[in-house]
């Protein structure tokens, strides 16, 4: 009787524990997503342009990033629509909360985008292919995405 219990009670622990390295896995390798949300306004007195968009941060667990821009962009007092995905590949870099984004591939779409690339390119990355950034919480769901000194946006953010 006692050896009865005794297996009984070791197969229960031996399925949990499977069950439960199970839910590990499938959990462990399913995406997981921030996404951050923000209007901008930069100005460039450079080039005398500006962009007002409304824009969107995907970072994805396997290390892939999109950002995508919807907007308008002035030079010279002439408007162009922006309508723009742009592809990052990114990594965590050991220090402090900075990422390493590179650029891997950029999206407009003709019909609704007209601003020229070099035009869109300099005003949002200064004509940089990689780029640091690091992303602070700053409470409430916010947070400060900087270029290594530099502020550039607070956004609102979810989890999903």
């Amino acid at each position: 009787m006692k050896n009865k219990k005794w297996i009984y009670s070791l197969a229960i622990v031996l399925l949990l524990l499977v069950l439960g390295l199970a839910y590990l896995i499938i959990f462990k390798t399913q995406d997981r997503f921030f996404k951050c949300n923000t209007e901008i306004h930069f100005e460039s007195s450079k080039n005398h342009s500006m962009i007002e968009a409304n824009t969107s941060l995907l970072l994805t667990s396997n290390s892939m990033a999109i950002l995508d821009v919807n907007g308008v962009i002035t030079k010279d007092g002439v408007d162009f629509n922006v309508n723009r995905k742009i592809y990052f590949i990114y990594s965590r870099e050991s220090r402090g909360e900075f990422y390493y984004f590179k650029r891997v591939k950029e999206e407009d779409y003709a019909n609704a985008n007209s601003a020229p690339s070099e035009l869109f390119n300099h005003i949002m990355f200064g004509n940089k292919k990689d780029f640091y950034m690091s992303i602070t919480p700053v409470g409430n769901g916010g947070y400060e995405l900087s270029e290594m000194i530099f502020p550039v946006v607070v956004c609102y953010t979810k989890r999903i």
